[in-house]
């Protein structure tokens, strides 16, 4: 299962905000190369520009993919 990148311009905080979600037993390497697609090619999808030093504009939750979700709505 692939990791899953949601990227917003206005966050719940009006910044900009990255959710990552990955699944269970997801390697460090994996999610090290998820961080540099959401910068490289992430940013610039959403329109975003950032200094390729740092990334300190941009917020981002990295949390678990539950296998069954359930969308109320």
């Amino acid at each position: 299962m692939p990791i899953e990148i949601r990227l917003t311009k206005s966050g719940p905080n009006g910044r900009p905000y990255a959710e990552v979600l990955v699944p269970a037993k997801t390697s460090l390497d994996l999610l090290i190369q998820a961080q540099k697609t959401l910068y490289t090619d992430g940013l610039k999808a959403v329109g975003l520009r950032a200094c390729p030093g740092c990334y300190s504009g941009l917020d981002f939750l990295i949390r678990q993919e539950f296998e069954k979700v359930i969308r109320v709505g």
